[in-house]
């Protein structure tokens, strides 16, 4: 999230809560949705911080 934020790309965390509630289990992961005019730049920054082998396209 820091990420995106410095570059000023507006991002919304989804299941925050239950996945902190299911503490290191992994059975409810976080999802991140950013606006459509910004999901080029965003799937970039996150390429880049090696991290994208999370990201889903739908």
């Amino acid at each position: 999230m820091a990420i995106l934020r410095e570059a000023g790309i507006d991002a919304f965390v989804f299941d925050r809560n239950m996945s902190s509630v299911q503490g290191s289990l992994g059975a409810v992961t976080q999802r991140v949705s950013v606006p459509e005019d910004h999901w080029e730049a965003a799937k970039r920054l996150l390429i880049e911080a090696d991290l994208g082998q999370w990201i889903l396209e739908t």
